[in-house]
């Protein structure tokens, strides 16, 4: 588990050879491009009661795990994809998006636990053999 500052912090943390990874946000972070986790990576991102801001998707679950929890994910497109096999799991969080799906969904998983989710058009869209749970 490591607590990151800023995004390169937060990239690094997710490049590691590492297959499971915890990271905690120290502050606010916006994001100029979108931070992706792979296939065969499992992620909780602890927000820290933090926001991340993107003007493109957020954060991209590509084959991998990520659990988002304790904070807001915003953004102007997608605040977070889902994709090739891939599961996003919200818990405590608010997510949405100004202008498109705040979770978008296509061969991947999403689950809701507990937040928030809002979006100028859907909230929570699954395409391609999607699934998506709201407990």
């Amino acid at each position: 588990s490591a607590i990151v500052s800023d995004v390169d912090g937060l990239k690094a943390m997710l490049a590691n050879d590492k297959p499971e990874v915890t990271v905690t946000l120290a502050e606010n972070m916006n994001l100029a491009s979108t931070v992706s986790i792979p296939a065969g990576k499992n992620v909780t991102l602890d927000l820290g009661g933090n926001t991340i801001s993107a003007n493109a998707v957020a954060l991209y679950a590509n084959g991998g795990e990520l659990v988002v929890k304790n904070g807001t994910v915003t953004s102007s497109s997608n605040a977070i994809a889902v994709r090739n096999g891939g599961t996003a799991v919200v818990d405590n969080a608010t997510i949405t998006s100004t202008s498109n799906s705040a979770i978008s969904a296509a061969d991947g998983e999403v689950i809701i636990n507990s937040g928030k989710v809002t979006a100028q058009e859907c909230g929570v869209s699954g395409f391609k053999n999607s699934t998506v749970t709201i407990n």
